[in-house]
């Protein structure tokens, strides 16, 4: 459902697993502009953000044991 909400942005910006959505840019200044996109296209159909669970502008991510990065991804070492 996330998926077809994103409509357009899904893998041009973003990427979304379950309910967990991941915005993706180049720069700080292209991020913000995306940041600012998803949260409409969420509130166009009454969806809801936690605040809570929101963080801004990581360099990398850790998603389903992996850490992904601008320059690769790596497993996770338990």
């Amino acid at each position: 459902m996330v998926d077809a909400i994103l409509g357009m942005y899904r893998l041009d910006f973003t990427l979304a697993y379950i309910d967990d959505i991941i915005i993706y840019s180049k720069t700080l200044e292209e991020h913000l502009q995306h940041v600012d996109k998803v949260p409409e296209a969420l509130r166009n159909v009454e969806m809801t953000i936690v605040e809570e669970k929101c963080h801004f502008a990581y360099d990398n991510v850790e998603l389903l044991s992996h850490r992904v990065n601008q320059l690769r991804l790596s497993t996770l070492k338990e």
